[in-house]
């Protein structure tokens, strides 16, 4: 009768054993478990987390396994990430598996490794969900899920309220007689998440990217986010780096950032969403006095200059 798995066996190349100790058990905190002296000799290295053993064992004709793997049960999934990250490993991350989050990364010499922890947010996107639908708000106040949190913020001051009413005319004068246009007011929603961005580019017919339950439209069908980043810390690090987190998660193909508070001021433009990382693979930044044109989508060609960000 079989009882359990007693261990795992990757292969490793000769004289990887410094490295191979440097990774699993100084990024991974695996403990290292000495070998059995008849075994010792063939080299290699044998570790161990909760009574489960990983051994890394010496091939003379190494081929690293590119496909097949072990998958490794973590705490604070986010952070194993980052640690990774941090030291240069590649990760990449996957929602394939239902209740659960995870990423793929390479060990040293190349073995493909599997980080996955059970997602307790599944239950709370629903429990956010519901509570952000049957929120009575303020007027001047939106309310949006992000990170997996309802923030609620005021909608802007003067300022906010010129820069977005500039980008919207110059926008609408700029696509006219288009198939897309510019939308203010509206939310994207995004796998259980809401957003209220300032500006969004879409089809004119909002009806043709409705989302399932008819509260806004589904981030599928936006092809431009626009944010003007409002002054406070909370607001800039919900606009620069929150939002930029959701939007890429959302495959939203350019956002961009009109921001008074970068600097002198600065538009930047994100393109390339990586949905799997949560990333922008392109930034452009451009300090205010020189013109940022859009580089791709509906708007393409739509410069944001002196006339929109003056004072």
């Amino acid at each position: 009768m079989l009882t359990a798995v007693d261990h795992v066996q990757l292969a490793a190349p000769p004289g990887s054993e410094h490295q191979l100790r440097a990774y699993y058990a100084g990024v991974l905190g695996m403990t290292e478990i000495p070998k059995p002296p008849p075994l010792a000799a063939r080299g290699g290295c044998w570790f161990q987390v909760d009574g489960v053993q990983l051994h890394l064992g010496i091939d003379p004709d190494f081929r690293p396994a590119t496909k097949a793997h072990p998958g490794l049960r973590v705490h604070d999934i986010s952070a194993y990430a980052a640690r990774l990250t941090a030291r240069g490993a590649e990760i990449t991350w996957d929602d394939n598996l239902p209740g659960h989050r995870r990423f793929y990364s390479y060990d040293p010499v190349g073995n493909r490794l599997e980080f996955l922890e059970p997602d307790v947010s599944a239950g709370l996107d629903e429990v956010l969900w519901q509570a952000w639908k049957s929120l009575e708000l303020p007027e001047g106040y939106r309310a949006e899920i992000i990170d997996e949190a309802i923030e609620v913020s005021p909608i802007g001051d003067l300022r906010h309220a010129v820069l977005v009413n500039r980008l919207r005319r110059s926008l609408d004068a700029h696509m006219a007689g288009g198939v897309h246009l510019p939308c203010q007011g509206v939310n994207v929603i995004h796998r259980r998440k809401a957003w209220t961005p300032d500006i969004l580019i879409a089809p004119a017919d909002l009806d043709e990217i409705p989302d399932e339950e008819g509260l806004g439209v589904d981030a599928a069908g936006v092809a431009v986010i626009i944010e003007v980043v409002s002054p406070g810390r909370t607001n800039e690090q919900r606009d620069r780096i929150r939002k930029r987190r959701e939007y890429a998660r959302a495959g939203i193909p350019l956002y961009v950032l009109v921001d008074d508070h970068d600097g002198d001021g600065a538009v930047v433009l994100l393109t390339s969403p990586n949905p799997q990382k949560a990333i922008y693979t392109d930034e452009h930044r451009v300090p205010y006095g020189t013109d940022a044109v859009l580089p791709e989508g509906p708007a393409k060609g739509f410069v944001i200059g002196a006339d929109i960000t003056r004072s």
